[in-house]
């Protein structure tokens, strides 16, 4: 960014977000805040202290919403609701609400009365480089981020729901599950037709590889980059519809859709 010619504030120059505002933000024309945690750190003091900035709110996902999906206890859900009221108080007090889908904007709507500003965000890919003929490739490919639940939910999912049911019919297909942060757990799962890799130097990696990329997401919001990138390196998808959502992609034309 900096090559670019945007300034970036960071340590060791700036250590603090209040003493940043504090002194730069009247040079500012507009605020973009993503993620609704760290617009409630700020978005009151921004406001004292330049009530006329426009504050641009991109939730990156909705985030009670993928907590509502993945509730199972009593508890779990409790905390969601929670999350809501926390999420829809800062999408009253900003100037424009940005998410990946529709489907956020339906559900904030719902939720909220009066008139919102709400803006679909584009979601940016670079071109891919060719990959090898399909017979220099083998077997099926998962990444995800094992900071993020829903990406742990999908794999266990994956491993102990799917894949002995295809090892029944298909044992020569072979699974690849890539990701950071991968849970030390997960090393149980490597068997016969199941390859535990972890992170991934390059995406190159993961879509050139292998045949075909599944994403069995039962819970999560948003938009998925990791299926917007299989999409840019034209390697065929087997989605679930949370994984799908936002992405226009439609079951049996441009993808497979199998919640099962």
């Amino acid at each position: 960014l900096q090559k670019m010619g945007v300034e970036v504030l960071h340590a060791p120059f700036y250590i603090s977000v209040d003493k940043m505002l504090n002194s730069r933000l009247a040079e500012m024309d507009a605020v973009y805040i993503t993620r609704f945690y760290v617009a409630q750190n700020f978005i009151d003091k921004i406001k004292t202290l330049k009530p006329s900035i426009p504050i641009l709110f991109n939730n990156a996902d909705l985030h009670f919403l993928r907590e509502l999906r993945a509730a199972k206890t009593e508890e779990e859900q409790t905390k969601a609701l929670q999350t809501r009221e926390q999420e829809l108080e800062i999408c009253k007090k900003v100037d424009a609400i940005l998410c990946y889908n529709a489907t956020e904007h339906a559900v904030i709507s719902s939720h909220l009365s009066g008139k919102l500003n709400f803006q679909l965000t584009p979601w940016v890919l670079e071109d891919k480089s060719s990959g090898p003929d399909l017979s220099q490739r083998e077997g099926i490919a998962f990444l995800g981020g094992f900071g993020h639940q829903p990406n742990v939910e999908a794999v266990e999912y994956l491993v102990e729901q799917i894949m002995p049911l295809l090892a029944t019919q298909r044992p020569d297909i072979n699974l690849f599950v890539y990701g950071s942060k991968m849970p030390k757990s997960f090393s149980k799962f490597e068997c016969a037709n199941i390859k535990m890799v972890g992170f991934a130097e390059h995406l190159d990696d993961v879509y050139h590889n292998h045949r075909v990329f599944v994403a069995p997401l039962l819970s999560g919001a948003g938009i998925k980059g990791k299926v917007l990138e299989a999409m840019a390196y034209n390697i065929p998808c087997v989605l679930t519809d949370t994984a799908a959502e936002g992405t226009g992609l439609i079951g049996g034309i441009s993808c497979h859709i199998a919640n099962s």
